[in-house]
């Protein structure tokens, strides 16, 4: 449970190939907070816990909230600010390439302040820097786990690259948007680093 939780903003942050444009914000007051984890979707994590989320139809988006805690105020409020990206796509469904647009939910705040900002790095509190990192396509191999997956959880927010799929869209995206936490980064670096001393200086990274 805790380990999906602590991957879990990597793959909010690094859901989607499109083009994202500047933080946007707005305003609303249509909203609902759901129970996830009562939902087919999440069967298959064998979740104990209730996991809760905020969807603003408004956007059509959702966001998954990090502390249940925080259910209680969002019911409470009238009015949310949220900030997020919007994100223009090409997808393959059905056997074809449609255009899809979504959106990611950053932040949210309420009358008395910040209730969820992904923009901060859940491990180390300090604020993630957007930065464009390459794609790699396709079905992640061994090395590829064992470069950047594992201990994921003590630097979620700092690979640099991005595992975009075994799709690769048309046009053929070469970097994505995504937040970079600095802390978590000289962790990946410490860590990749480490495994090339041990392997005799081999890159363990991909090109």
């Amino acid at each position: 449970m805790k380990r999906f939780l602590a991957i879990l903003p990597v793959l909010l942050l690094l859901g989607g190939c499109g083009n994202e444009d500047a933080i946007l914000r707005k305003s609303v007051s249509e909203f609902q907070v759901l129970d996830a984890s009562k939902e087919r979707r999440l069967e298959h994590l064998n979740l104990t816990d209730p996991i809760y989320y905020l969807e603003v139809p408004d956007i059509g988006a959702s966001v998954v909230l990090p502390d249940a805690d925080k259910v209680e105020r969002l019911r409470a409020a009238t009015v949310l600010k949220i900030a997020y990206t919007f994100t223009h796509s090409m997808d393959y469904l059905k056997g074809d390439w449609v255009e899809v647009e979504s959106y990611k939910i950053l932040k949210v705040e309420d009358e008395v302040g910040s209730i969820i900002d992904l923009t901060i790095c859940e491990i180390h509190g300090i604020q993630m820097i957007r930065e464009a990192l390459p794609v790699i396509y396709g079905l992640p191999t061994e090395e590829d786990h064992a470069t950047y997956f594992r201990d994921i959880e003590t630097h979620p927010h700092g690979m640099d690259v991005v595992f975009g799929g075994c799709v690769v869209p048309d046009p053929r995206r070469e970097t994505i948007l995504v937040f970079v936490c600095p802390s978590c980064r000289e962790i990946f670096n410490l860590k990749t680093k480490a495994e090339q001393d041990a392997a005799g200086n081999v890159a363990t990274r991909r090109p």
